[in-house]
Parts: C-alpha cells; structure tokens; sequence
C-alpha cells in the first residue's frame, strides 16, 4: 500500500504529521510551487522568495535523508499552477492507494482538498496539525453558542489548560496581562542590536531571480534578503535574539 503526502509551504518541519509512519520504500512525497497560491492575493516579492526558498532547502533536507520527493519549481515547464492541478498530474503517472495531509492552515485550500477525494477517486485523509497548543475541535467547542470572539478570553482559556504562568488557578504576577507597561518608546540613549544577516546560497539567489521575473509588478524590494530559511539558520536567529533582544522586548 502506498500513500501520496502533499506537503504545503507552511509545514515544513520533519515531524509533520502528515509524515507519520512514512515508508521510505512505498511511500511519496509531494510539494509543489504553484501560482494559484502566489497570485491569490498580490505578495510582497520577500514573502514569496522566503516560502519558496524554504520550501526548496526543506526538500533537499528530505533527500539527504532517504526520503522519495517530488518536487515541482514555480517554473517547472509542465506545471498546472494550481495545488490540484499537481496532485492529479502525480496521480496520472503513480498509483497510489491514499492521498495523506496535514489540515491546510488556510480554509480555501481545505475547502479544495475536499473534493480530491471524488474528482480522483482516491481516498484524502486530512490529519490533524500537532504544531498548536489548541485543535480545531477545542477552539470549536469554545466558539460555540458564544456571542462575542475576544482573544483574551481564548488566551486565559489556553493558559489555564495548558497551566502556562498559572498559579493556584491565578495568573502569575496576579494579572493575566501587562500590555499597558510594555508601551514605552525607544529614547536617544537606546541602543538598538544590530540586526544579524543570514548569506544567501545558491538556492536563495535562484529563487529569488525567478521571483523577480514571474513577480515583477508585486509590491516591495526583495534585497536585503537577509532571513533564516532552513531550521538551522532560524535557531542561529532565536539564539541571537535571546543574547542580545529579549531583555527590551518587552518594553
């Protein structure tokens, strides 16, 4: 039995659970750049040169592990365009017996993967993203019967559930915020850390010249392209922060 794992641009951690109980030797890996998902609203050409370009490092994490991916380049000459587009284009050349992913973080991609299953007559299964404190479920039966959304009923919710700062059933502090002590303004005397760059390999600069051509009118200048797009880097970026940020962060 083989599975097709559709992979998006806002899951890429090894631990996903789409890649629970991943067969080296039947299983598929898909992701795919399309322009469906960078048109949809106007980017600024950072943003897409971020998702991109960690999309391709994360692929190639997953090769130099053994993993089988396929792979699909924004201009890849045969590419629909679209996430379903791909998908059934796979599935034309690998049977497969399931088609697995983690919940879209976005409503209108899991409105579409709804109907995967009858348009390729394949089995989806949709598993639960493990990366939030809070399922769908939970913040489900919260909302219901509920006439008003504020989000700090949702965070005292989340931290007394989750006993984060919470005291004999107290916030810590003996308050649940401190929002109006951390306005202050920066002053003269500040001193502000200096911001730490990330180089740019060849896998950013390829991606970041075909932003440029498929992207020209798109809002914004990608250079400096300075961020962290492989784990590595990004706790390279979280160390740094807590040496030289944390301590004014609040204020």
């Amino acid at each position: 039995m083989s599975n097709l794992i559709l992979i998006l641009g806002d899951q890429l951690n090894k631990q996903i659970s789409s890649l629970n109980n991943f067969s080296r030797e039947k299983d598929f890996i898909l992701m795919c750049e399309v322009a469906e998902e960078a048109n949809y609203v106007k980017h600024h050409k950072k943003k897409i040169a971020f998702i991109f370009s960690a999309m391709r490092h994360f692929a190639h994490e997953l090769k130099k592990n053994k993993f089988s991916i396929n792979y699909i380049k924004l201009n890849d000459r045969n590419n629909t365009g679209t996430l379903k587009g791909e998908v059934k284009r796979f599935l034309k050349k690998k049977k497969v017996d399931k088609i697995i992913l983690t919940f879209p973080g976005e409503f209108r991609i899991y409105k579409n993967v709804l109907s995967w299953q009858k348009c390729f007559e394949v089995p989806v299964e949709i598993r639960e993203d493990y990366r939030f404190f809070c399922t769908i479920e939970n913040f489900r039966n919260w909302a219901k019967n509920r006439k008003k959304f504020r989000m700090e009923d949702f965070y005292q919710k989340m931290r007394r559930e989750e006993n984060i700062l919470i005291l004999n059933q107290k916030p810590l502090g003996g308050k649940w915020n401190f929002d109006s002590e951390n306005r202050n303004f920066p002053n003269d005397q500040t001193k502000i850390p200096k911001l730490k760059f990330i180089e740019k390999d060849k896998i950013t600069e390829e991606v970041i010249e075909m932003v440029l051509e498929y992207f020209p009118n798109n809002f914004g200048d990608i250079e400096p392209f300075y961020y962290a797009v492989t784990r590595e880097d990004a706790l390279q970026l979280l160390e740094n922060f807590f040496e030289e940020r944390i301590i004014n962060f609040g204020k």
